[in-house]
């Protein structure tokens, strides 16, 4: 280990690495029971490091997931609580809130985010080389309603660099009547290499690599396996298509008002033949990024600078993937809700191999992250850490009674609440629409809604009200847990401390953030 001991990466601040993928299954790697699969790189992470196989989000949509990724805040603490369908006019991060990376920084981290973080604006990052995402509803590169492609520039002036033309082909490929026909499912047509997520992994590989002066937060976000299902060759014939699995649930009827009644899909005589061919590429898609992952992880290992460096795997969401005969997000099924989630030491200096069944949150990420960095848990972060499950000599903490997910549509005209505890999953509607109540012990598939029944009246009551808790137990904000708080005079309307300490009245507020109705 050259003159670097153990001893001394055990006491030095480690490094640390934030992987998310795009709208990923929990049951997308062979470390988490897919036989199928070919993920040898993040399934050896996993070997190495604790997978946590009850992990749940807090929002089933990009963005308002990763800002509570980012800030370790539920969506109703940060308020960023929808997505538009023109994405770049989604209202960001209020200026009162705190991204990890900001409070790294100022802790003395070196920062950078590679690929799509989806966090508008992107604070607290020293470099930044970003996508915002895929968008399989963009087929052109300019001129669409929903704004300038999402692939964007910086990954264009690259692209075009190497492949003059490449850009417009990756849309032109979007225009073809079989886009529509396979539900996005149609194979890049550009080289392995120049693929999104792998200039997104070289991004990251090479950052990596690096000699920094300081130890480093890198957040890698790959745009996959989203839609449109489209990996490149040879990655889109990695897998048979005519040997593809049919999920269990894909001729389930869902009781939910979140999956019932959406658009139809996998209808007619090649249903079966539609859904193979999404999932062989969906799969194709994961294995390209698998690939990735493990130049990340060389690049780490090669590291020589006495810090052991910390990766974490997650992803925003999950995808139905044919579960209810459909596909996407937007919904609390636990095909959604329920991701992968590994945490691995490079170095060793965390416990090895092990699996936590207990209920985690990505809120939990952030506190985390903060205690490896040795930064107080701040008392706005409803999260807690989960560093004790990693290391031997800590006890772990008392399990989760819960965990919270939160949904608004798009045109923010519907809301819902989901809490899910060990047994059952409760799920709370605004408007008309009935409450819902699940088994996952007597029916983990989610099809019948138990909310009307006399006998669990009790029982659906106690969740009510436990989720009633939840929401109005985490009301804390900066500007309610600093010393400001305590002289409301010396902050602004975004809980900001005013220079000089003047009164509200004697400054210009700013102007809140755009709230314009979604048009698309």
């Amino acid at each position: 280990m050259s003159e670097h001991s153990q001893e001394g990466r055990e006491a030095r601040t480690p490094n640390i690495v934030l992987i998310t993928t795009d709208q990923q299954r929990y049951d997308t790697l062979g470390a988490t029971g897919n036989p199928h699969v070919r993920t040898p790189a993040m399934d050896a992470l996993a070997e190495r490091g604790t997978v946590f196989d009850h992990a749940y989000i807090q929002n089933p949509v990009c963005m308002p997931s990763r800002a509570c990724i980012h800030t370790g805040r539920y969506v109703h603490q940060h308020g960023v609580e929808y997505m538009r369908s023109d994405i770049d006019q989604t209202p960001g991060l209020p200026p009162g809130e705190v991204t990890a990376a900001e409070r790294l920084k100022e802790a003395g981290y070196c920062t950078a985010a590679f690929g799509k973080i989806h966090l508008m604006p992107p604070r607290g990052f020293d470099e930044l080389r970003l996508t915002q995402g895929k968008g399989a509803r963009w087929t052109t590169s300019t001129g669409s309603p929903y704004g300038p492609a999402q692939l964007g520039p910086i990954y264009e002036e690259w692209l075009e660099e190497r492949n003059p033309g490449a850009y417009e082909q990756i849309y032109e490929a979007r225009r073809t009547p079989e886009y529509e026909e396979h539900d996005t499912a149609v194979p890049s047509t550009i080289p392995a290499e120049q693929y999104v997520d792998s200039w997104i992994g070289e991004n990251a590989a090479d950052y990596i690599a690096r000699d920094h002066e300081s130890p480093f937060f890198a957040v890698v976000g790959f745009c996959g396996p989203h839609t449109p299902f489209d990996p490149p060759e040879p990655y889109a014939s990695e897998y048979d298509r005519d040997a593809m699995p049919v999920p269990e649930l894909f001729d389930a009827e869902s009781p939910s008002a979140l999956v019932h009644g959406r658009r139809p899909q996998f209808d007619g005589p090649g249903r079966a033949e539609n859904i193979r061919r999404v999932i062989a590429y969906y799969w194709g898609m994961m294995s390209l990024i698998d690939d990735m992952v493990a130049k990340i992880v060389a690049a780490a290992e090669e590291r020589d600078d006495g810090r052991d460096t910390i990766i974490v795997m997650t992803t925003d969401h999950g995808e139905m993937l044919g579960d209810f005969g459909g596909l996407g997000k937007g919904n609390f099924t636990e095909g959604v809700i329920r991701v992968p989630l590994v945490v691995a030491s490079i170095s060793g200096t965390q416990s090895s191999s092990q699996r936590v069944d207990d209920l985690v949150e990505h809120v939990d990420l952030v506190p985390t992250i903060l205690d490896w960095a040795g930064i107080p848990h701040p008392a706005e972060l409803p999260g807690r850490s989960l560093r004790a499950y990693l290391e031997a000599e800590r006890a772990a903490p008392q399990p989760r009674d819960s965990i919270l997910c939160e949904f608004t549509t798009n045109a923010r005209d519907a809301r819902s609440r989901c809490l899910r505890t060990d047994r059952y999953k409760y799920v709370f509607h605004d408007g008309e629409r009935p409450a819902e109540f699940y088994d996952l012990h007597d029916d983990p598939a989610e099809t019948e809604n138990l909310a009307g029944d006399p006998a669990y009246a009790d029982l659906v009551q106690e969740h009510a009200t436990l989720l009633l808790e939840r929401l109005s137990g985490t009301v804390l904000s900066a500007w309610n847990t600093t010393p400001a708080a305590r002289h409301p005079e010396s902050i602004d309307d975004y809980g900001r401390p005013l220079a000089g300490g003047h009164a509200k009245e004697d400054r210009l507020v700013s102007s809140p953030p755009n709230r314009e109705e979604n048009s698309a």
